[in-house]
């Protein structure tokens, strides 16, 4: 292991862990701010009386997740299984954020990639891998309808709500 693998190592091991399993955490400064949690919508819509094909989508309250934040940020999680989470980029509408699950035949949303790293034993590292554009995203498991969002807005500083 080389010298750098080991200080990372050792630095996130040392970072704040979340205490609740399957809430996300952003750390900022060595505090953990955990994520707006909202459980989403789900609906699907036939086009053109089925010709048109079908569109399922989920969707939760709000344009705007309370929590802004820059391009890459880090996010802790503790859980027993990491890979079912996926981070999912929203498209705000009519007072929802809302993002596409089905269309046509197809399964539509890629996930944004994120480097998942095991801090210790049960809780991970979640950050993503390449910087995020401006706008609003959530993190979600397969197996349910929570979400844990946030907003990203350019490469200031965490703000919560219109703080500036």
């Amino acid at each position: 292991m080389t010298l750098g693998a080991v200080v990372l190592l050792l630095s996130l091991q040392a970072a704040p862990k979340p205490e609740e399993i399957g809430v996300f955490c952003h750390v900022d400064e060595g505090k953990l701010v955990a994520l707006e949690r909202q459980t989403a919508v789900s609906e699907g819509r036939l086009r053109w009386l089925g010709f048109g094909g079908y569109r399922a989508l989920a969707w939760i309250k709000g344009e705007r997740a309370p929590l802004r934040l820059g391009p890459r940020p880090q996010f802790v999680l503790r859980a027993p299984d990491p890979t079912k989470y996926q981070l999912l980029r929203y498209t705000p509408r009519k007072g929802r954020r809302e993002v596409v699950l089905q269309t046509g035949g197809r399964v539509a949303p890629a996930a944004v990639r994120c480097k998942v790293t095991e801090i210790e034993p049960g809780v991970y590292q979640f950050v993503p891998a390449e910087d995020l554009s401006p706008g609003e995203y959530g993190f979600s498991p397969s197996d349910s309808n929570d979400t844990f969002n946030f907003g990203v807005d350019s490469a200031h500083a965490p703000k919560l709500g219109g703080q500036e």
